[in-house]
C-alpha cells in the first residue's frame, strides 16, 4: 500500500504535490497555446456540435474531481486503523503515510482535472470554437488554487488524524 512512511518525510511527500500541481497545471496551458497557434486559420476538422462532448466531459471530470479523490483518501484512511507498535511508532507512521495520502488525492485530483481541460483543448483543435478555450480554464483555474501549500496540507492531515482518533 506504502512505502516505509519513515523513508518518505511529510517535506519530501509535500515537494512532491507542489511538483505535480505546477507541472500538471503547466501542461494543459502549454497544449492550450499551441493548440491557438497550430488552430489559426485553418477549417474546422469536425461539425461544432460535436464540441459539446467537451462540455459533457467536462462537467462529468469536475464531478469526479469532487467525489473521487475523497472516497480515495478515505478508504486508505480506514486502512491506517490497522498500525500497531507502540503509541510513538504508530503517530510516526500515521502521519507520513496521511502526507502520502494527500499526495496520491492530489495527484488523483489534478489528472481528473488535466483530462477536463484537455478534453476541451483538444475539441477546441479540431471544431475552432474558441468557447472551448474558455472552457478549458476552469479546470485549470481549479488545478492552480488546489496548490498545496504547506499550511493547507498540514491542516488536512491534522483534520484526517482527529478523524482517525475519533474511530478508536
Amino acid at each position: 500500500m506504502y512505502q516505509d512512511p519513515a523513508k518518505i518525510s511529510p517535506e519530501n511527500s509535500l515537494k512532491a504535490a507542489q511538483l505535480l500541481t505546477v507541472v500538471l497545471t503547466a501542461s494543459p496551458i502549454t497544449f492550450g497555446v499551441a493548440a491557438v497557434f497550430l488552430a489559426l486559420g485553418e477549417e474546422p476538422q469536425i461539425d461544432p456540435q460535436w464540441s459539446y462532448i467537451a462540455a459533457v466531459g467536462t462537467v462529468l471530470d469536475i464531478f469526479l474531481w469532487l467525489i473521487v479523490p475523497n472516497l480515495v483518501a478515505d478508504a486508505d484512511r480506514r486502512r491506517l486503523q490497522q498500525l500497531e507498535g507502540t503509541p510513538q511508532e504508530i503517530e510516526e507512521k500515521r502521519q507520513g503515510a496521511l502526507h502520502q495520502i494527500y499526495l496520491k488525492r492530489q495527484l488523483i485530483g489534478l489528472v481528473l482535472l488535466e483530462a477536463a481541460a484537455l478534453i476541451n483543448i483538444v475539441f477546441f483543435f479540431l471544431s475552432s470554437q474558441p468557447w472551448l478555450l474558455a472552457l478549458s480554464s476552469l479546470p485549470i483555474a481549479m488545478m492552480a488554487a488546489s496548490f498545496p501549500w504547506r499550511e493547507r496540507v498540514e491542516l488536512w492531515v491534522q483534520e484526517q488524524a482527529h478523524l482517525l482518533d475519533m474511530r478508536r
